[in-house]
């Protein structure tokens, strides 16, 4: 699943397979260099803490122009509801622009 700031799906055709729990991937997570601050990690960190997520930070990538930082954070969910949480929590940090 892809969700964007303005809270948009976007489902593509690996999405239209079924998932199976728990569900092990890599979560790249892109917040806007002008509005992250030092509480924009903390406030992903307390996120992924609140529904029990494992969470592993792999790296952190800037773009060309340093307008965006993009996070890898291999984490597992272990349901559905729980993933549905976790996008409903992402599209409330204001920093954040895209998480896939």
């Amino acid at each position: 699943m892809i969700i964007s700031q303005n809270g948009n799906k976007v489902l593509g055709s690996a999405s239209q397979q079924e998932l199976e729990f728990p569900l092990k991937y890599v979560l790249k997570i892109i917040v806007d260099t002008k509005i992250a601050d030092d509480k924009t990690v903390k406030e992903i960190e307390d996120l992924f803490a609140q529904l029990k997520i494992n969470n592993n930070w792999l790296y952190t990538k800037p773009s060309n122009k340093n307008n965006f930082l993009s996070y890898s954070v291999e984490i597992t969910l272990p349901d559905k509801n729980t993933m549905d949480n976790l996008y409903g929590g992402l599209k409330k940090i204001k920093a954040i622009k895209l998480a896939i």
